[in-house]
Protein backbone atom coordinates (compact mmCIF):
# COMPACT_ATOMS: atom_id res chain seq x y z
CA UNK A 1 0.00 0.00 0.00
CA UNK A 2 1.07 3.15 -1.07
CA UNK A 3 1.10 6.21 1.99
CA UNK A 4 1.33 9.81 1.02
CA UNK A 5 1.39 12.42 3.32
CA UNK A 6 1.18 16.42 3.18
CA UNK A 7 2.26 18.54 6.14
CA UNK A 8 1.43 22.03 5.36
CA UNK A 9 3.77 23.52 7.99
CA UNK A 10 6.86 25.70 7.22
CA UNK A 11 8.54 24.28 10.24
CA UNK A 12 8.61 20.85 8.48
CA UNK A 13 10.04 17.55 10.50
CA UNK A 14 10.28 20.01 13.48
CA UNK A 15 6.07 20.50 13.46
CA UNK A 16 4.47 18.91 15.72
CA UNK A 17 2.33 17.20 12.85
CA UNK A 18 5.01 15.94 11.08
CA UNK A 19 6.53 13.81 14.27
CA UNK A 20 2.71 12.70 15.56
CA UNK A 21 2.02 11.79 11.57
CA UNK A 22 5.43 10.12 11.37
CA UNK A 23 4.13 8.26 14.54
CA UNK A 24 1.13 7.14 13.11
CA UNK A 25 2.65 5.43 9.83
CA UNK A 26 5.08 4.18 12.16
CA UNK A 27 2.60 1.51 12.84
CA UNK A 28 3.28 -1.91 13.00
CA UNK A 29 0.29 -2.50 10.57
CA UNK A 30 2.15 -0.35 7.68
CA UNK A 31 5.82 -1.72 8.45
CA UNK A 32 6.04 -3.16 4.38
CA UNK A 33 4.04 -0.33 2.99
CA UNK A 34 5.76 2.73 0.70
CA UNK A 35 5.49 5.79 2.90
CA UNK A 36 6.02 9.11 1.69
CA UNK A 37 5.50 12.47 3.75
CA UNK A 38 5.85 15.79 2.43
CA UNK A 39 6.16 19.32 4.32
CA UNK A 40 5.64 22.42 2.86
CA UNK A 41 9.30 23.72 3.77
CA UNK A 42 10.57 21.01 0.80
CA UNK A 43 8.19 22.26 -1.60
CA UNK A 44 7.91 24.95 -4.75
CA UNK A 45 4.29 25.19 -4.95
CA UNK A 46 3.48 28.93 -6.92
CA UNK A 47 0.42 30.45 -6.46
CA UNK A 48 -2.54 30.07 -8.85
CA UNK A 49 -2.92 32.83 -11.27
CA UNK A 50 -6.50 32.56 -11.70
CA UNK A 51 -6.28 32.05 -15.60
CA UNK A 52 -9.19 29.33 -15.69
CA UNK A 53 -6.77 26.98 -18.03
CA UNK A 54 -6.96 24.03 -15.69
CA UNK A 55 -11.07 24.31 -15.79
CA UNK A 56 -10.90 24.77 -19.55
CA UNK A 57 -7.91 22.02 -20.48
CA UNK A 58 -6.97 20.13 -18.05
CA UNK A 59 -3.94 21.42 -17.36
CA UNK A 60 -2.03 23.93 -15.59
CA UNK A 61 0.80 25.62 -16.83
CA UNK A 62 2.30 25.62 -13.77
CA UNK A 63 3.23 21.98 -13.17
CA UNK A 64 5.66 22.17 -15.68
CA UNK A 65 7.73 24.90 -13.85
CA UNK A 66 6.98 24.02 -9.94
CA UNK A 67 6.61 20.30 -7.69
CA UNK A 68 2.93 20.26 -8.48
CA UNK A 69 2.59 17.96 -11.30
CA UNK A 70 4.99 15.66 -9.00
CA UNK A 71 2.18 16.47 -5.99
CA UNK A 72 -0.62 15.31 -8.03
CA UNK A 73 1.23 11.81 -9.54
CA UNK A 74 1.74 11.59 -5.58
CA UNK A 75 -1.46 11.89 -4.74
CA UNK A 76 -3.29 10.05 -7.52
CA UNK A 77 -1.15 6.88 -6.85
CA UNK A 78 -1.79 6.84 -3.24
CA UNK A 79 -4.71 3.91 -1.45
CA UNK A 80 -4.19 6.44 1.54
CA UNK A 81 -3.57 10.35 1.74
CA UNK A 82 -2.88 12.04 4.97
CA UNK A 83 -3.35 15.84 4.74
CA UNK A 84 -2.56 18.17 7.46
CA UNK A 85 -2.40 21.64 8.12
CA UNK A 86 -1.45 24.12 11.24
CA UNK A 87 -4.44 26.17 12.09
CA UNK A 88 -3.16 30.09 11.04
CA UNK A 89 -5.94 32.22 12.05
CA UNK A 90 -8.64 29.72 12.52
CA UNK A 91 -7.76 28.37 8.94
CA UNK A 92 -5.36 26.14 6.99
CA UNK A 93 -1.79 27.53 6.49
CA UNK A 94 -1.28 29.64 3.47
CA UNK A 95 0.51 26.78 1.73
CA UNK A 96 -2.26 24.43 2.41
CA UNK A 97 -4.35 27.24 0.43
CA UNK A 98 -2.31 27.43 -2.24
CA UNK A 99 -1.93 23.93 -2.87
CA UNK A 100 -5.87 23.14 -2.54
CA UNK A 101 -6.13 26.48 -5.38
CA UNK A 102 -4.24 24.36 -7.40
CA UNK A 103 -6.20 21.27 -7.39
CA UNK A 104 -9.41 23.61 -7.71
CA UNK A 105 -10.68 21.99 -10.64
CA UNK A 106 -10.59 18.25 -9.69
CA UNK A 107 -13.50 19.66 -7.00
CA UNK A 108 -15.43 18.84 -10.77
CA UNK A 109 -14.14 15.57 -12.03
CA UNK A 110 -13.55 13.73 -8.43
CA UNK A 111 -9.64 12.79 -9.26
CA UNK A 112 -9.50 11.31 -6.05
CA UNK A 113 -12.91 9.23 -6.00
CA UNK A 114 -12.59 6.55 -3.29
CA UNK A 115 -9.15 7.03 -1.90
CA UNK A 116 -9.47 6.82 1.98
CA UNK A 117 -8.24 9.93 3.56
CA UNK A 118 -7.31 11.59 6.93
CA UNK A 119 -6.78 14.93 7.97
CA UNK A 120 -4.97 16.48 10.69
CA UNK A 121 -4.38 19.54 12.24
CA UNK A 122 -2.06 21.87 15.57
CA UNK A 123 -2.96 24.49 17.02
CA UNK A 124 -1.57 26.35 20.32
CA UNK A 125 -5.21 27.16 21.26
CA UNK A 126 -8.36 27.37 19.27
CA UNK A 127 -9.44 27.35 15.53
CA UNK A 128 -8.85 23.31 14.94
CA UNK A 129 -12.33 22.13 14.16
CA UNK A 130 -12.67 24.87 11.57
CA UNK A 131 -9.38 23.97 9.66
CA UNK A 132 -9.99 20.25 10.37
CA UNK A 133 -14.12 20.75 8.61
CA UNK A 134 -12.55 22.75 5.68
CA UNK A 135 -9.80 19.79 4.82
CA UNK A 136 -12.99 17.48 5.13
CA UNK A 137 -15.19 19.50 3.10
CA UNK A 138 -12.30 19.70 0.37
CA UNK A 139 -10.99 16.01 0.48
CA UNK A 140 -14.60 15.08 0.08
CA UNK A 141 -14.79 17.13 -3.36
CA UNK A 142 -11.96 15.92 -4.62
CA UNK A 143 -13.54 12.34 -4.44
CA UNK A 144 -11.94 10.96 -1.09
CA UNK A 145 -13.72 9.26 1.44
CA UNK A 146 -12.66 10.54 5.06
CA UNK A 147 -11.83 8.28 7.42
CA UNK A 148 -10.48 9.86 10.49
CA UNK A 149 -9.34 13.16 11.70
CA UNK A 150 -6.47 13.83 14.00
CA UNK A 151 -6.40 17.20 16.67
CA UNK A 152 -2.96 17.85 18.26
CA UNK A 153 -2.98 21.16 20.91
CA UNK A 154 -0.96 21.66 23.89
CA UNK A 155 -3.11 20.12 26.04
CA UNK A 156 -4.17 17.06 24.44
CA UNK A 157 -2.23 13.52 26.04
CA UNK A 158 -0.44 11.37 24.23
CA UNK A 159 -2.76 8.94 25.53
CA UNK A 160 -5.67 10.17 24.07
CA UNK A 161 -3.67 10.14 20.17
CA UNK A 162 -2.74 7.06 20.26
CA UNK A 163 -6.45 5.99 21.47
CA UNK A 164 -7.13 8.04 17.99
CA UNK A 165 -4.97 5.99 15.87
CA UNK A 166 -5.83 2.99 17.18
CA UNK A 167 -9.42 3.94 15.86
CA UNK A 168 -8.46 5.18 12.53
CA UNK A 169 -6.18 2.23 11.86
CA UNK A 170 -9.49 -0.05 12.81
CA UNK A 171 -11.24 1.81 10.12
CA UNK A 172 -9.07 2.29 7.18
CA UNK A 173 -8.06 -1.14 7.73
CA UNK A 174 -11.77 -2.38 7.29
CA UNK A 175 -12.34 -0.13 4.56
CA UNK A 176 -9.48 -1.23 2.52
CA UNK A 177 -10.86 -4.76 3.01
CA UNK A 178 -14.71 -4.06 2.54
CA UNK A 179 -14.81 -0.31 0.62
CA UNK A 180 -18.47 -1.07 -0.76
CA UNK A 181 -19.83 -0.88 3.28
CA UNK A 182 -18.63 2.68 3.37
CA UNK A 183 -20.60 5.43 3.85
CA UNK A 184 -20.25 8.53 1.50
CA UNK A 185 -21.52 12.15 2.80
CA UNK A 186 -24.45 14.05 1.43
CA UNK A 187 -22.25 16.70 0.11
CA UNK A 188 -21.01 14.75 -2.53
CA UNK A 189 -24.40 13.50 -3.32
CA UNK A 190 -25.29 17.01 -3.47
CA UNK A 191 -21.88 18.09 -5.54
CA UNK A 192 -22.11 15.23 -8.25
CA UNK A 193 -25.95 15.72 -8.82
CA UNK A 194 -25.25 19.60 -9.24
CA UNK A 195 -22.02 18.91 -11.42
CA UNK A 196 -23.90 16.35 -13.43
CA UNK A 197 -26.77 18.09 -14.09
CA UNK A 198 -24.48 21.02 -15.67
CA UNK A 199 -21.81 19.50 -16.98
CA UNK A 200 -24.36 17.12 -19.05
CA UNK A 201 -25.32 19.59 -21.14
CA UNK A 202 -21.75 21.28 -21.79
CA UNK A 203 -18.38 20.79 -24.27
CA UNK A 204 -14.68 21.31 -23.32
CA UNK A 205 -12.37 19.31 -21.04
CA UNK A 206 -14.65 18.44 -17.90
CA UNK A 207 -17.57 16.96 -19.83
CA UNK A 208 -15.22 14.95 -22.07
CA UNK A 209 -13.81 13.71 -18.72
CA UNK A 210 -17.07 12.87 -17.29
CA UNK A 211 -18.06 11.17 -20.19
CA UNK A 212 -14.62 9.10 -21.14
CA UNK A 213 -14.56 7.83 -17.29
CA UNK A 214 -18.48 7.04 -17.33
CA UNK A 215 -19.99 9.56 -14.69
CA UNK A 216 -22.81 10.47 -16.70
CA UNK A 217 -23.70 6.54 -16.20
CA UNK A 218 -24.33 6.88 -12.75
CA UNK A 219 -26.93 9.36 -10.60
CA UNK A 220 -25.81 9.26 -7.78
CA UNK A 221 -22.12 9.41 -6.32
CA UNK A 222 -22.37 6.45 -4.27
CA UNK A 223 -23.04 4.23 -7.32
CA UNK A 224 -20.21 5.66 -9.70
CA UNK A 225 -18.03 4.86 -6.61
CA UNK A 226 -18.95 1.32 -6.35
CA UNK A 227 -18.49 1.42 -10.10
CA UNK A 228 -15.01 2.72 -9.43
CA UNK A 229 -13.83 0.53 -6.62
CA UNK A 230 -15.47 -2.47 -8.57
CA UNK A 231 -13.24 -1.25 -11.25
CA UNK A 232 -10.11 -1.33 -9.46
CA UNK A 233 -10.62 -4.62 -7.54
Amino acid sequence: MKIFGIIASMNGENSREYQVIKKYVSNEKYKNDDIKIITADSLDIRYCRGCCSCFETGICPLDSIDDMKNIKKDLLEADLIIMSSPVYVHHVSGFMKNLIDRLGYWTHTFHLIGKPVIVCTSTGNSGAEYVISYLKKIMSALGGIVLGEITIDDMTPIEKIEGTFNSINEVVLEFLKEPDCINVSSFQHTLYKSLRMSLIEQSGYEHEYWRENDMFNYFTFKDYLLYRLNLHN
